[in-house]
């Protein structure tokens, strides 16, 4: 065969695919090594350049050894009854008769035969030798060859066994002949019977009809029986129609078959352990959504915590008006010149109410943080330990570094909801909220508070923002102005409560929803935290594996477009001498 600089090209790009396929094994079964379809594809490529391989395949007795002795035109194998070939043997050219290799399950012998210059032939074990190491060898040479010789005994053709090996070749996309051997056995009329049958049964394995040879090496051996033992039909076919242009396309398109059919298997693979990621993909998606759900319910249900404080100030100031319109009149004009008796009364009846009310809502709505929050933990503890277990029968197909990395972190987040569940102390953490909120709210009044609870400091304020320390009304404003200043100094502290109260409810409302969002960043925060690592692995798997299925899909049209490429390369090469 003679190599242009497009064929060499075609060659080099061919053994980029097979490398890239190689690699993809990796990054699918990280874990493994020698993955059977990686050692074809890594062993077709380590033989590219090798000469062309013609696989003598089929069972023992089939008469494998004699049609090799009758192609090669001398007493090269043995030949028996009984499986004779016990090892791959592979027959090279050289000068003179020599043994290359020789190991166990596998020999390489150089014979000085003229056809050898053109191509390499390989005697198979058995395919259904007694021992199971000769399918094995077998098993792994024959995806390595350009041509396969599949030899079927006359007397018993196509028996399960060979059936199943063929079906292998046809998944290996083996260009692939069948020799029906042994044909001295029958009748011309039982030939065409068996030529039939064959046909048929390789139809329905293949798809297609392969060339069938009928042939019986024993004759061929006798110079006398040679032009009807159907031999010249074999050897017109191995030294004429494999001539360079074909043994050029199979020797091209062969690795690339054993290519696409590895790829079908990463896909597969890809496709096995993607499924088995869904539980895993699942338990990261609805805990995320669990959590955000969380925080959109703690959004919306917080507006009713939000409401009742605002109902709280709005009886405050109903309770307030009535104060006033009760208190500052004419008739209690001895005590409206002693402004403190005013104050008291204010503050016993319209402070401390407020006071005690928004002491409640306040507690009311830290209580309901706090017993959110530990509901979202419960929940959380729950839904992953109960969907971890659902999921581990699914993992056999996942990487074993995976699968124990995922059963810690699945693990820590257990144990950290179990832990936060068990120890949670709600009175301290109430206290922390409130204080928190207590502490925001005494920040924007700027004022200094001791252990005073929020609705007393509220009430504190409320108080010292409408009385001043001279009194409701002083007397020298009576005498100036007369009693009707006291009709107008009602409506003014009515419109400074009402002022006030409002400016308080948007300064509470304004605090109370700034320290909600800490507090619930806070709680989000610790729940992503424990979360995080096993989702980050989870995100890792699916990223690994989105990247090898684009990885197979890059390949894949790689190899469609070589294929394209050798079909219209070799359409011009020269024909054979």
């Amino acid at each position: 065969m003679t190599w242009s600089s497009e064929l060499n090209q075609l060659r080099n790009r061919t053994q980029a695919v097979l490398d890239a396929t190689i690699e993809l094994f990796a990054d699918v079964y990280p874990q493994q090594r020698d993955v059977p379809e990686q050692v074809v594809v890594r062993k077709t490529r380590e033989h590219l350049l090798d000469p062309f391989l013609v696989v003598i395949a089929g069972e023992f007795n089939a008469g494998k050894s004699s049609l090799i002795n009758a192609v090669l035109g001398s007493t090269v194998m043995d030949e028996g009854v009984t499986p004779t070939t016990d090892a791959v043997t592979v027959l090279r050219y050289a000068p003179e008769q020599m043994a290359l290799l020789q190991q166990q399950g596998y020999v390489v012998r150089a014979l000085p035969v003229p056809l050898l210059q053109r191509l390499s032939i390989v005697d198979t074990p058995g395919t259904n030798a007694v021992m199971r190491h000769h399918e094995v060898l077998t098993r792994e040479i024959v995806p390595r060859a350009d041509v396969v010789l599949f030899v079927t005994s006359a007397d018993r053709p196509f028996s399960e066994t060979e059936r199943a090996f063929l079906s292998m070749l046809r998944e290996w996309q083996r260009k692939v002949v069948m020799v029906v051997n042994k044909i001295d056995l029958l009748t011309p009329a039982e030939q065409a019977t068996v030529q039939t049958f064959v046909r048929e049964q390789s139809q329905a394995v293949f798809g297609e009809e392969p060339l069938i040879l009928l042939v019986s090496a024993r004759q061929a051996q006798h110079p006398e029986l040679y032009a009807q033992s159907g031999m010249p039909a074999v050897m017109e076919y191995i030294t004429q129609r494999l001539d360079d242009r074909m043994r050029l396309q199979i020797r091209l398109t062969s690795p690339l078959g054993v290519t696409e059919q590895a790829l079908q298997v990463l896909t597969k693979g890809i496709a096995q352990q993607q499924q088995a990621m869904a539980g895993d993909v699942h338990t990261v998606a609805h805990l995320d959504a669990q959590i955000q759900q969380f925080a959109a319910d703690m959004r919306r249900d917080v507006a009713g915590h939000r409401a009742g404080l605002g109902q709280v100030i709005s009886e405050a100031e109903i309770r307030g008006v009535a104060f006033f319109d009760e208190h500052i009149r004419i008739l209690n004009i001895h005590k409206l010149l002693r402004g403190d008796a005013v104050q008291q009364a204010f503050e016993h009846e319209v402070a401390v109410d407020l006071a005690d009310a928004i002491e409640v809502r306040t507690q009311e709505l830290v209580d309901w943080m706090v017993e959110r929050n530990l509901q979202l933990w419960q929940g959380v503890g729950d839904y992953v330990r109960r969907h971890a277990k659902t999921n581990e029968h699914m993992l056999g197909d996942l990487p074993t570094q995976f699968q124990y990395n995922r059963q810690a972190l699945i693990r820590d987040i257990v144990d950290t909801a179990n832990r936060i569940v068990a120890t949670y102390d709600r009175s301290a953490e109430a206290l922390h909220v409130a204080n928190e909120l207590r502490n925001a709210v005494a920040t924007t009044a700027v004022v200094q508070v001791g252990a005073i609870g929020i609705g007393a400091l509220i009430a504190t304020l409320l108080k010292g923002a409408i009385f001043d320390t001279t009194g409701v009304i002083a007397a020298s404003v009576i005498a100036l102005g007369g009693l009707y200043i006291i009709p107008n100094r009602r409506a003014a502290l009515k419109r400074q409560l009402r002022e006030r109260l409002a400016q308080m409810r948007a300064q509470l409302t304004q605090v109370i929803d700034a320290q909600f969002e800490r507090e619930l960043e806070r709680m989000l925060r610790q729940m992503r935290d424990a979360t995080r690592p096993y989702a980050r692995l989870v995100a890792s798997e699916v990223e690994r594996l989105d990247s090898a299925q684009q990885a197979v899909a890059t390949v894949t049209a790689d190899v469609a477009r070589i294929r394209a490429d050798v079909t219209n390369t070799l359409a011009t090469y020269p024909p054979a001498d």
